[in-house]
Order: C-alpha cells, then sequence, then structure tokens
C-alpha cells in the first residue's frame, strides 16, 4: 500500500506573547486600555489553568486557534450585550448552537457536517480560579475539558458586574496534528486523531510512528514510536518538523521555536513585559517529504446529531472564606407565622408532609438550601409573588444535577448582574449548583411576601424581610 502524505501544514500558534494571540482590540471592542491588559492577562491564565490541568490528566495540552478565539470572544461579547444572563448561555445569536456557529465560520468537518469536533465551556464569575474550580467539579464541563477529540482552543473574556464571562471554544479539525512546545521542560507534546467520527481511510487516527526534521526538512531521527511526549531536541534553527503516521497516512506539523510555546504556568512569566504583534513567518514543506498522488474513497456514514460535549455555564462555585458582613445581606431571625402559615380554605388540600428546605433571602440574594439531610424533588416548584417570580427549573438549565433528586448540602442562588465581589451563601451550603443573574429590579422578594408553589399547591407564604423561610416538601412517593 502506498502512503499518502498530507502537507497539512501545522503551525502550534499558542504563543508565549499574549497580545500577539489575545490583542487587546478583539477582546474588548470599547473599553479603557488598563481594563483590556487585565482581560488579556485573564484570557491567557485561563489557557494556561486549561492545560496545566489536562497534562495532570494525561491529556496533550491545547493550542491556540484564531478562528476558536473569535468564536468565543464573539459569544462572550454577546452575552454581555443581553440585561440578563440567559437561562443556555451557549446560544448565539438567532439561537445558533457552538457547532452551528462553527460551521458558519468554516471550521472542516468529517465525513458530513454534523460530525464536527467542537465544544464550549462557560462561566460568569470573579476570575480563572473559580472558573476551573466549577469546570472540574461539574461532570458536564469536565468532560469537554478532557475531551482528547481537542487539541486547539480559543477563549473570550469580557467584564461582567460579577467579574468576567469567560467562554472556552474546544476543537479539533481533521488531518491536523499540533504539537506543542514546551522549552522550559524541554518536551514535545504529541497529539493524535480521537474524535469519534473520525472513521474510514480519509483521516490520520491511531499514529503509531513520528519523524523529526530540522528547519531546513533534514531527519533528525527515524521513525519512532509515538509517545506522548519527546525530549525537544537541540537544533540550530528555530522551528522544526515532526512527521505523523498511521503507516498509510502522514501529516507533517510544523513547530515555531522562536515564537511558538505551549502556554502553560510556569511559561506564564515569559509573557511579562511583551507588546508587539508578529507576521507569522511564511510556511514551508521539509524537503524530504514528496506528496503522493493517491485516491481515497472515504466510508461516509449517516449523519448523527452533534455529539461534541457542550458543557452549560453557571456562576461563581466556592463559598466566600467569610460571612457577610453587610448589615442588609444578613439574615433576619426567621418569624414563627410566616414561614409555612395555614392553607386558605380556597385553597387545594396540602400534600402530606415530606422533608423540609430553607429559602435564605437577604436585600441581595435568595438562595434555595436543601439542609433536609436527605435528596429532595425541587422539579416543579414555583416562586411567586406581585413582582414577578422564578421557577426551579430555570437553575437546571445551568446546572448538572437533577432537580428531582436535589442533595443535601447544595444550594441555588439568584441575584443581581450588578454584584460585584464575593456574594455571601447560606450556613449549610457546602456546593452552590448554579446561579441566576436577573436585572436587580426585578429581585421581587425585596418588596413583596412571595408563594413557593407545586402546581396548584401552595407550600409555604414567606414574608416581606423574613430572611428564612421553611418550605416542608410532599412526602416522596412509594
Amino acid at each position: 500500500m502506498r502512503t499518502m502524505v498530507l502537507f497539512v501544514v501545522v503551525v502550534i500558534c499558542l504563543t508565549i506573547l499574549p497580545v500577539r494571540f489575545f490583542p487587546a482590540a478583539s477582546l474588548l471592542t470599547v473599553s479603557p486600555a488598563s481594563a483590556q491588559d487585565n482581560e488579556t492577562d485573564v484570557a491567557a491564565q485561563t489557557i494556561s489553568a486549561i492545560n496545566f490541568w489536562r497534562v495532570n490528566e494525561g491529556l496533550w495540552p491545547l493550542v491556540v486557534n484564531p478562528t476558536l478565539q473569535q468564536l468565543a470572544l464573539d459569544q462572550a461579547q454577546y452575552l454581555a450585550s443581553l440585561p440578563d444572563i440567559p437561562d443556555d448561555i451557549h446560544l448565539g445569536p438567532g439561537g445558533v448552537s457552538p457547532q452551528g456557529r462553527a460551521r458558519a465560520a468554516g471550521w472542516p468537518t468529517y465525513n458530513n457536517p454534523q460530525q464536527i469536533a467542537i465544544g464550549e465551556n462557560g462561566y460568569v464569575g470573579a476570575n480563572t480560579r473559580r472558573a476551573m474550580n466549577y469546570w472540574e467539579n461539574s461532570a458536564w464541563h469536565r468532560r469537554a475539558m478532557s475531551n482528547p477529540a481537542y487539541r486547539e482552543i480559543g477563549v473570550g473574556v469580557v467584564p461582567h458586574p460579577l467579574g468576567h464571562i469567560f467562554i472556552v471554544v474546544f476543537g479539533g479539525r481533521p488531518n491536523v496534528l499540533t504539537t506543542p512546545a514546551d522549552p522550559i521542560n524541554g518536551l514535545l507534546y504529541l497529539t493524535d486523531e480521537e474524535f469519534q467520527w473520525a472513521t474510514g481511510d480519509r483521516w490520520i487516527k491511531d499514529v503509531t510512528a513520528v519523524q523529526l526534521y530540522d528547519g531546513e526538512g533534514r531527519p533528525m531521527t527515524g521513525w519512532i514510536p509515538w509517545e506522548r511526549t519527546l525530549p525537544l531536541p537541540d537544533s540550530p534553527f528555530s522551528r522544526l518538523y515532526v512527521a505523523y503516521s498511521n503507516g498509510s497516512i502522514q501529516v507533517i506539523s510544523v513547530v515555531d521555536l522562536s515564537e511558538n510555546v505551549v502556554l502553560l504556568p510556569e511559561t506564564l512569566a515569559l509573557i511579562e513585559g511583551a507588546s508587539t504583534v508578529a507576521e507569522p513567518e511564511p510556511e514551508l514543506e521539509p524537503e524530504p517529504f514528496n506528496e503522493s498522488q493517491v485516491t481515497v474513497i472515504g466510508n461516509n456514514p449517516p449523519a448523527e446529531p452533534e455529539t461534541s460535549a457542550v458543557a452549560v455555564a453557571t456562576a461563581p462555585e466556592e463559598p466566600p472564606a467569610s460571612a457577610d458582613t453587610a448589615g442588609a445581606d444578613t439574615p433576619q431571625a426567621a418569624t414563627s407565622d410566616s414561614d409555612n402559615v395555614q392553607q386558605p380554605a380556597g385553597d387545594p388540600p396540602p400534600p402530606p408532609p415530606g422533608p423540609e428546605i430553607t429559602i435564605v433571602y437577604t436585600a441581595r440574594t435568595l438562595t434555595v438550601l436543601n439542609n433536609s439531610g436527605e435528596p429532595v424533588d425541587l422539579s416543579g416548584i414555583m416562586l411567586e409573588s406581585a413582582d414577578g417570580g422564578l421557577a426551579a427549573s430555570r437553575w437546571q438549565s445551568f446546572s448538572g444535577v437533577a432537580l428531582s433528586s436535589y442533595p443535601s448540602g447544595h444550594c441555588l442562588q439568584v441575584y443581581g448582574w450588578n454584584e460585584t465581589g464575593d456574594v455571601p451563601l447560606p450556613s449549610g451550603c457546602n456546593y452552590l449548583d448554579s446561579v441566576i443573574n436577573i436585572d436587580p429590579a426585578r429581585r421581587f422578594w425585596r418588596s413583596n411576601a412571595f408563594e413557593v408553589r407545586l402546581g396548584d399547591t401552595v407550600l409555604a407564604r414567606c414574608a416581606v424581610g423574613g430572611g428564612e423561610c421553611t418550605v416542608r416538601l410532599p412526602a416522596p412517593g412509594p
């Protein structure tokens, strides 16, 4: 069998100079220069944190792709333009999904347009550390962040009253194998194709061997077995070439050692003081390879639904280090008559008593807390007042935790989009699953009593300024 050599020139586009790949003008359309620099730094920190996590998980780090970067930035800016963070943070203008936006931007697909290696994580909150804490501890987000089908990344970060809106777009392209270089630790990270729809004989996958060439296309090694990492070879040239082969297809990755390195925490020190935008050098094909003219007929499976992991964003994850000291935010003692009141004659009879949960509300926040000591069913719960209300299902849009079996010690929170800094969690909440940001004028619990309903049944009436409201849920079914 003749070998098909694909001259796929893959320039590793993750530079140690963040302004080259996180240009301030592209991150913030209208903002002071100092704020632009801040968002640039946060974007670089986010990529380095994701790469550090992936390497510790035994995965290759990701390199920045300008298309993915623009997709991420566009979505972050779109979200920032809305009055509230929507229930589905991943739908763009017109309700288009991350995969649909990537297709429109020309991101290549595999056997048909539905088979596209694109995933997205999102977060609204204070900083990279909190974003990573959430993604690492959310099954959906962790799945996207650890997907071995992804080799490239784009990050968009824009200001938000809570801190930042983070959008991370992950991607992989057929027959494009990146080779991140880590000069500090003297390593080359090798990649492979692991997207589930890289089927047939059109796409390289299951790489078995690699060969290194210097900047003039001369072999530096023979064919050697593929491994996760290789020692970074000494070379007088500013670039080298890595040929990947699975025995029938070869692709070539170009690594520019003078400008491009993988972004990891230890390389962040190298970006300080960088401010020049460099033009990319023209790409060269290494001389030892000759393109073979081979006709390949691929097996095209039927279209499948989009399968890349699309994570759901939410707001800050970690409880604050100290209790809130603002007087308006300290919950008042519960009133004995307002937590659970007798059902009026006109209301349906109450359901059999079951576990109790607590709603904690202050001038700033409202929190639904399961402190019952057992999982509870919050599906179908509604909070209603004369000024508006909130359905528990809105929180489920932001959380991987099923409301039908909501764990004890977990909580859900809502507050105005104008909140800044840490927002306190009530005592007993060990894990914040989801936050909804609303217009500050729509904080219905501040000005009116509200009811907690399940269908037509009033489970509790909560008084204005009550601070806490105990809600007895129906007893679980047999």
